[in-house]
């Protein structure tokens, strides 16, 4: 989805810019709902990183736990992004933690993988993620840590998220 602000900016790539100067949310929040269907809401905007529109759209009744095409849902964008406030919005509206993409990717790999360390944290610490959970590759959240981002590495290894065999 693609979103042309008033002033003419132009989001679709899921940049960390956020809007505000193009109108208020609650334009913008009207200008999206509108787009995406004329009667329900849904979340494909979270690309943008706006907890305000998050929050406005699941109060107009979106599913924070809807899917596209690959299996990704609004908490697997913020996570990815490293949105944490638009996460926690997601989560305020009983978004799925342990939601699975098509590869098996919870929002803990995405963001292990893209080195969002706060959110990271936040997931790992505040959250019911299953933190030894494997894709369909068969990694973990800190498989991809240790692989793309090796200072989240002992963030993850603090919350137990490497299996240690027990010593007999």
């Amino acid at each position: 989805l693609e979103v042309v602000q008033q002033n003419g900016a132009r989001q679709s790539n899921g940049a960390r810019t956020r809007p505000g100067s193009g109108g208020p949310p609650a334009r913008l929040c009207r200008v999206v709902h509108r787009a995406v269907h004329p009667s329900v809401p849904r979340l494909p905007v979270m690309k943008l990183g706006n907890p305000e529109i998050a929050r406005r759209l699941l109060q107009r009744g979106a599913d924070p736990n809807l899917r596209d095409s690959t299996g990704f849902a609004a908490i697997h964008d913020a996570a990815r992004a490293g949105f944490l406030d638009t996460l926690q919005t997601l989560l305020e509206f009983k978004a799925d933690v342990n939601l699975e993409d098509d590869e098996g990717n919870l929002p803990l790999h995405l963001a292990a993988r893209e080195g969002h360390a706060r959110v990271v944290e936040f997931l790992a610490r505040s959250t019911p993620t299953r933190l030894q959970h494997r894709n369909k590759r068969g990694h973990t959240a800190c498989d991809l840590a240790r692989l793309y981002q090796p200072d989240l590495f002992s963030i993850l290894q603090k919350d137990k998220c490497i299996h240690k065999p027990k010593v007999k």
